[in-house]
């Protein structure tokens, strides 16, 4: 993984010079007030926080977490697919799997396999993401690194990322990818366990100015016209229920950070993000109400 991830700095570093851009270097001190490194109360209660990736559950301090973030959302957004299929006209069938005489499990096996190749793909750039912001400056040795074999990130995607890291009033001090977290959201409700993609810090101490950013894949959409089909993709991809959806993911993890490490970041500096090989990242926006949506959530 240290060679990948070498590889990658070296694909980066170079890209970024292609751009007539210089890296920007390392060094100063972090939000927390530490001196370089991983801020100490990530690595502090990163130290009492396991997460098994075969069955995506967290333990703390050796005692199972009762939920995850994206667990206890999946609970309350579920969609009951057997009823769904029974629903599908010819058309619908057709659509899946080809036939519009499909039966109902033949139906319920194409939307799992094409459930599963979209996941599968969404780890792809999920991965390549994460390389790319570990080839930043601003990313720590210590923060966790991509998995072995990641591919390299879209330029396009490796252009933005620096935009939104290096631009704005001031260039960030900070980016830790995939930083898991643990803790509860209300007073007497139960330990959840997250791991945001992106968490980005503008100035150190009490000037410490902190974005998060989560990732989502998006699937070209299909809209037919009368002389064909044409696909296209844009930001509202993530719309309607999905859109509340990842806005309380969002802020579901903000309450944690604000309740259990002392970081606080409003609704203007979170961000959901959407992303399509060959495209530019676009920011959605975020539900309204999200934070009273999230306490309602973790009650």
């Amino acid at each position: 993984a240290c060679h990948s991830a070498k590889r990658v700095d070296e694909r980066l570093k170079f890209f970024f010079v292609s751009l007539g851009r210089r890296a920007p270097l390392p060094g100063g001190t972090t939000a927390m007030g530490d001196t370089g490194g991983l801020p100490a109360v990530f690595a502090e209660r990163g130290r009492q926080l396991v997460f098994d990736s075969g069955a995506h559950t967290y333990s703390v301090n050796g005692k199972p977490v009762l939920a995850s973030v994206t667990g206890l959302l999946d609970t309350l957004w579920h969609t009951d697919t057997q009823a769904l299929a029974a629903r599908c006209g010819p058309g619908a069938r057709r659509r899946a799997t080809g036939d519009e005489w499909a039966t109902d499990e033949e139906v319920m096996a194409a939307w799992a396999k094409n459930r599963d190749a979209a996941a599968a793909r969404g780890n792809a750039i999920h991965a390549s993401l994460h390389a790319a912001v570990c080839g930043l400056a601003q990313c720590p040795p210590e923060a966790p690194r991509p998995p072995p074999g990641a591919d390299e990130a879209d330029g396009q995607w490796t252009q933005w990322l620096w935009d939104f890291v290096n631009g704005g009033d001031r260039a960030a001090t900070l980016a830790l990818p995939e930083m898991p977290l643990w803790g509860t959201v209300l007073d007497g409700s139960n330990v959840v366990a997250g791991t945001p993609d992106l968490l980005v810090c503008r100035g150190t101490g009490v000037d410490a100015k902190w974005s998060i950013v989560d990732w989502k894949s998006v699937v070209p959409e299909l809209i037919v016209l009368d002389r064909g089909t044409v696909e296209t993709v844009t930001g509202q991809s993530v719309r309607g229920t999905k859109q509340v959806l990842y806005s309380v993911q969002l802020a579901l993890y903000c309450a944690i950070l604000r309740r259990h490490y002392g970081i606080d970041i409003p609704p203007e500096r979170r961000f959901i993000v959407s992303v399509v090989p060959g495209e530019t990242p676009q920011v959605v926006p975020l539900a309204p109400d999200s934070d009273a949506l999230a306490q309602i959530v973790a009650a």
